[in-house]
């Protein structure tokens, strides 16, 4: 039985213009290297691009690398195309899942490496102050995982038994749950010989240089220890020029017995680790290092403030957890360090008890027989699975809630063409209280859920900060709509509350409304500098609707942004309203938006079949000002209106997936491929 394996990994180790990372290591020099036999191929995923059109691939170690554009419906036929019989992934990193979530109908083996739940990461985190990691777990990520375990359709495995806590509270997993043990392998070296007199007495650091690793601890450790070497390998990877900032003291050759040897690999690196008494480890996080794993087999003894799987304290030392910067914690290290190189017996019983349990467990021909044989059991059910889902003829439900929310219709623009001005051209003085943001709190409080927030403008609502503080407490992922000209203290504030939940920061850029364009320019450089200073890694959406009379400016507008700060300013078509009359555009703009591929075209069809049954009104909700809850933007009369948020036991939030009312009432879908691509919309006839 011939297997296709999809390998969903986001970096292969510098192949194909990746990064040098612990996961690309695991996946090009083992998973890759050793896996593939006449009954399984295995191809790599990488990430979807916004830089490519089209889907790209380049053959490494003689194994297929895919990238793909920003394409959702394109990459989900060459999916099924390729119809691969599994996928299997490292951890699940945000490019990964943005892959994974188009797979319908196939497995996951998700290997357990390194999972980060939000309660632990942020707070050790959030104590160094001399530079910030970006927060590594994707609330989407953790969502689409517990939706396969719910369909049943993702295997765990795990690298260390330690990690398997971590994993359940990060995806939400039952404690029962049955977790595989899978070790990450080394290619041994059974050559090597036990002798203490060609180990040098020498420390070494192997990692990337970031923030988490806390490199700057290992320096000034072999600042006060001038007696002995030290040898730092590695390379900057992450926000390379803030963390050489952070080193770069240190690099100037003002330490003697410090050494920077950069990024080594092959015989050079091996030397170093072989001839070396001791690896030592300063890192805020670590899951189970390969550094480690490299180290012991040769035994090089581990000194540590994280003691994770009990390695440390076994075939070395723990000094204890040192949380912040740990600069006030260097002395911990120094009488661990000082043992390991003085007293010959206490180090040569550590040294060969770790070679010893690298060699049991963490051998290379047990991995192969272990995930060969894993892989093949798995796809044996998985084609049961597919038969089964096929003659239940289930529905597959969205894997995350949306709730679309207009805070309020109050505004600081007065758009000639916006749709919330009456004929009289005034806004009804319409918000959410807040009793009614409480009430969505207990709404959204058992599951994820991804919010749209609008008006209005959402920093003139009166309520923005209390609802960013109540939010900052929810399992939420959130995109704000907003035109970036209100009070920025208020944004700033939204900011510095909600951090990692923001995914995607949009901006509407309205030309009419500006007195001078570089006052709007200014809030952007503002809205940047904060990003970086927070260390957020949110999206920036910018986006402007045409007119006739707008056209130049908004074109020189999107020179001017790109120039400027490096991002893309959007071009779409105005929907006209009963207030605004477009009349019709110029052939000069219906010129330009025939030659642009990202042009939002109106849908004149109704493209909805017979069949068609819909998700809005339980995994989508639109609420507006008035607290109203409906089933989706198209008013319908089943099914439409649900209940009000000042009134909890009013509201009526559908458990199943409904028929769509729209066409026999003879009206269009207001969102169609919008919801299609939030998976709301499904034929009940297709899988796909």
């Amino acid at each position: 039985m011939k297997i296709k394996v999809a390998l969903l990994i986001d970096e292969f180790f510098g192949g194909f213009g990746t990064p040098f990372g612990g996961y690309g290591f695991l996946a090009r020099n083992y998973i890759c290297k050793y896996i593939p036999n006449n009954d399984i191929s295995i191809d790599v995923l990488l990430f979807m691009d916004n830089d490519i059109n089209e889907i790209v691939s380049e053959k490494v170690d003689d194994v297929l690398l895919y990238k793909f554009p920003k394409n959702n419906d394109l990459v989900k036929d060459w999916l099924r195309n390729q119809n691969y019989d599994i996928f299997l992934s490292i951890e699940l990193t945000y490019p990964s899942y943005e892959i994974m979530s188009l797979v319908y109908d196939k497995n996951l083996i998700l290997w357990i490496q390194d999972p980060r739940p939000n309660s632990i990461w942020l707070k050790k985190r959030s104590s160094v102050t001399i530079i910030e990691d970006p927060c590594v777990s994707d609330k989407f990520a953790s969502e689409l995982i517990n939706y396969l375990y719910r369909e049943n359709r993702v295997t765990f495995i795990s690298q260390g038994y330690y990690l398997n806590d971590l994993a359940k509270e990060l995806y939400n997993l039952p404690s029962n749950i049955n977790i595989q043990y899978m070790p990450n392998p080394i290619v041994l070296d059974y050559d090597f010989k036990f002798d203490i007199n060609k180990k040098k007495k020498q420390v070494i650091f192997l990692s990337r240089l970031e923030a988490q690793k806390r490199a700057w601890i290992y320096c000034e450790i072999a600042k006060r220890m001038p007696e002995y070497d030290f040898y730092l390998m590695g390379k900057f990877f992450r926000d390379e020029d803030r963390n050489k900032e952070t080193l770069e003291k240190y690099m100037k050759g003002d330490i003697p017995n410090l050494h920077f040897t950069g990024h080594l690999e092959g015989e050079e690196k091996e030397k170093l680790i072989r001839e070396s008494r001791i690896l030592i480890n300063t890192s805020i996080w670590e899951g189970i290092p390969i550094s480690w794993l490299e180290a012991l087999q040769y035994g090089t003894a581990i000194v540590s403030c994280l003691n994770n799987e009990d390695i440390p304290s076994k075939f070395g030392e723990y000094v204890g957890e040192i949380l912040g910067n740990g600069l006030d914690k260097l002395d911990v290290f120094i009488p661990a360090i000082k043992k390991l190189m003085e007293d010959d017996s206490y180090y040569s019983q550590k040294a060969i008890k770790a070679i010893k349990y690298i060699r049991e467990t963490h051998n290379l021909n047990n991995f192969i027989k272990n995930m060969r044989k894993l892989l093949i059991n798995k796809v044996k059910k998985q084609r049961s699975f597919i038969t089964k889902i096929i003659r239940k003829n289930e529905i597959p439900k969205p894997f995350y809630k949306y709730i679309n929310i207009k805070l309020t219709y109050n505004c600081n623009f007065k758009c000639p063409y916006c749709y919330q001005f009456d004929a009289n051209m005034n806004r009804e003085d319409i918000s959410l209280n807040k009793e009614q943001i409480d009430n969505l709190l207990n709404i959204i409080a058992e599951n994820p859920y991804y919010l749209i927030l609008d008006g209005g403008e959402p920093f003139v609502f009166e309520h923005i900060k209390y609802l960013a503080d109540k939010l900052s407490k929810a399992n939420v992922r959130i995109k704000i709509i907003t035109n970036l000209m209100a009070d920025f203290n208020n944004i700033k504030y939204f900011l510095e509350k909600l951090k990692d939940k923001i995914d995607v920061f949009q901006i509407s850029v309205h030309l009419s409304e500006y007195k001078n364009i570089n006052t709007f320019y200014d809030r952007i450089k503002l809205l940047l500098d904060i990003r970086k200073e927070l260390y957020l890694d949110f999206n920036i959406f910018i986006q402007s609707l045409i007119t006739n009379e707008n056209f130049i400016q908004v074109l020189s507008a999107k020179k001017d942004i790109k120039s400027m700060f490096d991002l893309d300013l959007f071009i779409d078509r105005l929907v006209p309203n009963e207030y605004y009359n477009l009349n019709k555009y110029s052939k000069e703009i219906e010129d330009f938006f025939t030659s642009k591929s990202n042009n939002i075209k109106l849908i004149e069809k109704n493209t909805l079949s017979d069949n068609i049954v819909c998700w809005c009104g339980s995994y989508y909700l639109n609420i507006d000002p008035n607290g109203c809850i409906y089933r989706c933007f198209t008013e319908q009369s089943i099914f439409h209106y649900l209940g009000n948020l000042s009134d909890l036991d009013s509201i009526n939030i559908l458990d199943k997936a409904e028929k769509c009312y729209i066409k026999e009432e003879g009206k269009k879908c207001a969102a169609y491929q919008y919801f299609n691509d939030l998976k709301m919309i499904v034929d009940k006839n297709q899988l796909h």
